[in-house]
């Protein structure tokens, strides 16, 4: 080999090794505080049961949202469908807005928490541009927690 496809075949090393040093750091796990880290956008996907269309779910158990970390929750259509999450427990939203268009194709961002304190918020979801009609996700299922 010579001096120029040695120093060719090292840029390609330096270049690899870099590259799985970058995904290494990107890795998120124990210990990391991943779950406090400050402006945290929460991606919750929502689709359709493709047996039962009457039913629709969101990819999220009970999600927990800190106001003092500025975290927010991001709404998003999985299946190209249009989806209205509308906050009806007796607690209301945690956020400005009560309710969510999430377009097909789309997403739609919760903006910040304007509530803390330990609080519960049930949430809905209704297929479709708007909460008419029956939900397709009571909101007796999982809802947003938010501490502090």
């Amino acid at each position: 080999m010579n001096l120029r496809q040695q120093s060719l075949m090292a840029v390609v090393l330096f270049s690899i090794v870099l590259g799985a040093c970058n995904r290494a750091k990107q890795f998120v796990g124990p210990g990391q505080h991943h779950g406090q880290e400050q402006g945290r956008v929460f991606e919750v996907f929502i689709y359709t049961d493709p047996t039962d269309s009457s039913h629709c779910y969101a990819d999220a158990a009970v999600v927990t949202l800190w106001k003092t970390q500025n975290q927010r929750v991001k709404w998003i259509s999985d299946d190209d469908k249009p989806y209205f999450v509308d906050f009806v427990g007796t607690n209301g939203s945690p956020f400005t807005d009560r309710t969510f268009s999430v377009p097909p194709h789309g997403d739609k961002e919760s903006g910040n928490l304007t509530q803390s304190g330990g609080k519960y918020y049930e949430y809905g979801i209704w297929a479709g541009g708007s909460g008419q009609g029956t939900p397709c996700k009571q909101s007796s299922d999982p809802g947003i927690y938010v501490v502090k």
